[in-house]
């Protein structure tokens, strides 16, 4: 090795006497990189901070306004129940709407359960009909 291939590694390693290792212009980009790169660490730091507060805002944002959703569709359901209970206070008359046929049919399966002549397998509303 020659004594200026020694003094390269030398000024590459910053092992020269006491001096700092920046001697030629890569070094100083190596040096300038670093820097950077440190710079680079701390603002991402502080963007990380700055993320992480955005990111709890925009989450309680968000958990507000599925809060104000589902308590306004809770609202609205217990609005329509309401509703529903004034229309059922009113009263409605319901009309018997079976035939003649129907009540005569009753009245024989009647007759036929106090005589016990109706077996079970025939009580039947369209079985009594025939």
């Amino acid at each position: 090795m020659s004594s200026r291939e020694v003094k390269k590694k030398k000024a590459m390693t910053g092992s020269s006497s006491g001096r700092s290792g920046i001697r030629t212009l890569a070094d100083l980009n190596r040096y300038r990189r670093g820097l950077a790169t440190l710079e680079e660490k701390i603002k991402r730091r502080s963007d990380v901070d700055n993320s992480e507060d955005e990111r709890r805002r925009r989450n309680w944002s968000l958990k507000k306004k599925a809060l104000d959703a589902s308590n306004k569709l809770t609202q609205s359901l217990k609005k329509r129940g309401k509703r529903k209970l004034d229309i059922r206070t009113s009263s409605v008359l319901i009309e018997d709407l079976r035939n003649a046929g129907e009540s005569e049919v009753h009245a024989f399966r009647q007759e036929l359960i106090v005589r016990d002549l109706l077996p079970d397998k025939h009580d039947d509303y369209h079985m009594l009909l025939r």
